[in-house]
């Protein structure tokens, strides 16, 4: 059998091995398109990290485990990822099978955010030097390990970020694997999209999101 790190994947290698599609349709993943909805408390802190991004990578670029800290940790905060009934992993083995059982894959995922058992966003982070797409086969490998973990058939999301940059993924099971990207939000500008990410992200965890 076949062994394939997660970090090795193209979206050709997910297509062949679990017959993942793309959605174009925008009425397939609608819950991203909200508008931005925080507290004067919550602005003021998204100020201060982008701020604090910003110094950080105008001198260098910065590596995952610093986006961790600094933009991705506060945001988990104050989605209120870190209390009841939220459980976070790091660092989470996966390993999934294609369809046909020749080929195997293993990785690590960044962060996983589980509720009653139900994977509900998966957070793959990239050095700030890197374009967050390039982490979507990897992402999306997660992502259908998290599909096939589930009892209950209800979407899946995920969030690629390299800090300064922000996309949102959403994927389905039914009648085959199948997924969509939100528009691409930025830290610094426009100044309401980094609130519309911590909106979606409390959104899309706490099923408050209309969804088709």
């Amino acid at each position: 059998m076949q062994t394939i790190n997660s970090r090795d994947l193209c979206l050709a290698d997910l297509q062949t091995q679990f017959n993942l599609q793309v959605s174009r349709d925008p009425k397939f993943f609608p819950e991203w398109d909200i508008p931005p909805k925080i507290t004067a408390q919550e602005q003021e802190g998204l100020n201060r990290v982008s701020k604090n991004f910003t110094d950080l990578v105008e001198r260098r670029a910065i590596s995952e485990q610093t986006v961790k800290l600094v933009v991705i940790a506060p945001l988990l905060d104050w989605a209120g990822f870190y209390r009841h009934p939220f459980t976070i992993t790091a660092e989470e083995p996966i390993e999934i099978f294609g369809v046909d059982g020749n080929s195997k894959i293993k990785g690590k995922l960044d962060i996983l955010v589980i509720k009653n058992k139900l994977w509900i966003l998966i957070i793959e982070s990239k050095s700030s030097s890197f374009n967050p797409r390039v982490g979507l086969p990897q992402l999306l490998s997660y992502m259908l390990a998290g599909l096939k973990n589930r009892e209950i058939d209800l979407p899946i999301y995920g969030l690629l970020t390299n800090g300064q940059q922000f996309q949102f993924v959403k994927l389905v099971s039914s009648p085959c694997p199948t997924y969509s990207l939100s528009r691409i939000m930025s830290i610094d500008f426009p100044p309401d999209d980094f609130p519309k990410v911590l909106t979606i992200v409390r959104c899309l965890t706490q099923g408050e999101c209309a969804s088709e």
